[in-house]
């Protein structure tokens, strides 16, 4: 009779064990990847900028959905080389990093995810966006110092601009404008920004280095936080619509439809969740949070992408980059 106890506590044990055997098996790897263009590679010590922003952005979300679900959620940020779409064969390359990683969901701008969906990757699934001030197509704005008084396409000619990535955007905001040109017969001078992330080129704007830049409405909301005051001359000149907010994709191989509604509702349910405390100051800032995604709001993207492809823009601003 005294043994009994005994063979009851094995035996919950061995349940234990079993349980935890399958709630482990039942455990998915989650790999969230951000493809991100790196221009140039930092100095030593030196901080990545937009790319940690992104990766800790993401690294966060990665942290709350492995408490919430159990998996085993990371994050990846895979180098998207300027030149990645600039032919057949750098696509598939920049496409096999991506697979490399054995993702199960990325977040991609929306200019880029149609991009590469139009390349034939056809993969993933658009499950989720950011909205931004309660929309969710992004401007792109060429920025100019309030006190110096342009406030026309004209009045940008002649000159100085800063940038690398938003070469192209500057060509698409100059052609809605009526100006189709390369920025070096438009502008006075060109001068390579390898890191044209907003607070950056807007630095080098404040402290006289150049006239103008570009960039987009999401990156603005966020850097105008780090310095109030001092970004207050900085104001947009020329804005048009162009791409639709970052999203997040599944990818269709590496995440069950289970899966897919499950981190689907937890992210478009963040903004009420406490779990996701610290977002709350960020979707303050921005007036938005995660919405479904938004077929409209994506015609941007491919009306941009369509445009710069056809019109040889990628190329230019290859080059650029390259310093020819």
């Amino acid at each position: 009779m005294k043994k009994r106890p005994v063979k009851k506590i094995a035996v919950l044990l061995f349940v234990v064990i079993c349980l935890s055997i399958s709630l482990t098996a039942l455990a998915d790897k989650l790999v969230f990847v951000v493809p991100m263009m790196v221009t140039s590679k930092p100095a030593d010590g030196a901080k990545a900028g937009v790319t940690d922003n992104a990766s800790s952005f993401l690294q966060r979300i990665c942290d709350i959905i492995k408490k919430k679900t159990g998996d085993d959620a990371e994050c990846a940020v895979v180098n998207k080389p300027n030149d990645a779409m600039l032919s057949p064969a750098n696509t598939k390359k920049y496409i096999q990093a991506i697979e490399n990683k054995n993702y199960a969901a990325m977040y991609i701008s929306g200019n880029d995810y149609y991009a590469l969906t139009a390349s034939g990757y056809d993969k993933t699934i658009p499950a989720v966006q950011i909205s931004f001030k309660k929309k969710t197509a992004d401007q792109i704005c060429i920025y100019a110092r309030s006190t110096d008084n342009i406030k026309t396409v004209q009045d940008l000619k002649g000159k100085t601009w800063a940038g690398s990535y938003y070469y192209m955007g500057t060509r698409y905001i100059l052609y809605k404008n009526g100006v189709d040109m390369p920025l070096k017969k438009f502008f006075g001078k060109t001068v390579l920004e390898p890191d044209d992330f907003w607070v950056n080129s807007a630095d080098m704007l404040v402290e006289g280095k150049t006239d103008a830049f570009t960039g987009a409405l999401e990156e603005e909301l966020m850097g105008r936080t780090r310095d109030t005051k001092k970004y207050a001359v900085v104001k947009p000149v020329l804005c048009v619509p162009y791409r639709s907010t970052h999203m997040i994709a599944f990818n269709k191989e590496n995440m069950s439809k289970e899966k897919m509604v499950q981190i689907r509702n937890i992210l478009l349910n963040a903004h009420k969740d406490k779990d996701f405390g610290t977002f709350q100051f960020i979707f303050t800032i921005i007036d938005g949070h995660f919405v479904p995604f938004d077929e409209n709001a994506f015609k941007l993207s491919k009306e941009y992408v369509d445009t710069y492809t056809n019109r040889g823009w990628l190329k230019e601003q290859t080059a650029f980059i390259a310093g020819k």
